[in-house]
């Protein structure tokens, strides 16, 4: 988890100017001998290759009190007078675009105390979720909320709540999609999401899987009649 900032505003304000209208960051002090009161501060510290384009990703950074900090918080804290609570997002997607109107707060998270006194932040659960399915399967909270009402909190399978329970709450409905297209289905409770899986989403498998529990049931039910399944 990321260590919260301890540099004050009254400290980075006394040795960084920023115009919000540009993006730039300047000296206000000397930090350094080659580094003057009036140039600008900061340098590309983090770059990053994307395996997928090749296209390079340059962070920058400026070096405060020997804490180095990404340039666009420095830019929110100046301009806001206030860290910003979660991670900055490009607008644009250029990561060295720092004019104010070009970041935005994106993850927030909760600020623990670890037994050292140490500071850090925890993304909320809320906020996991949020972001893992949008990451997994392309769809926000608001549409899974949507979703989960038009079944009534039940499994569409099913038709039961969700009984399985991950650190003491409730675990949330699996949101179903079809693995060869990526098409979201509806929401299953864990069991019925796992017969699926195990099942590889194969038709036949399960209607000879129902068949065979009729076959040995007490009191046989014809649940299926489909002329198209092989016996």
């Amino acid at each position: 988890m990321p260590k919260v900032n301890p540099l004050t505003y009254e400290e980075v304000s006394k040795a960084v100017s920023y115009d919000p209208e540009s993006g730039a960051l300047t000296w206000l002090i000397s930090p350094a001998r080659n580094v003057k009161a009036g140039d600008p501060a900061g340098c590309a510290k983090g770059v990053r290759i994307s395996k997928k384009t090749g296209l390079e990703t340059r962070y920058i950074y400026v070096r405060i009190n020997n804490f180095d900090t990404p340039a666009a918080r420095v830019a929110w804290l100046l301009h806001h007078g206030e860290w910003p609570k979660g991670n900055l997002l490009f607008d644009d997607g250029d990561t060295t675009n720092l004019k104010i109107s070009n970041l935005k707060e994106g993850v927030t998270y909760h600020i623990t105390t670890g037994e050292d006194g140490i500071k850090s932040r925890k993304m909320s659960h809320e906020t996991q979720r949020h972001y893992g399915l949008k990451r997994y399967y392309g769809i926000s909270r608001e549409e899974y909320n949507a979703k989960l009402d038009a079944q009534n909190g039940l499994c569409s399978i099913c038709g039961n709540p969700e009984t399985a329970v991950l650190n003491g709450r409730p675990k949330e409905m699996h949101v179903d999609h079809d693995h060869t297209t990526g098409k979201i289905r509806d929401l299953l409770c864990g069991m019925c999401n796992g017969m699926l899986g195990l099942a590889r989403d194969n038709r036949d498998t399960l209607i000879k899987a129902a068949r065979y529990l009729d076959r040995h049931s007490d009191a046989p039910k014809a649940v299926v009649d489909l002329k198209e399944v092989t016996q």
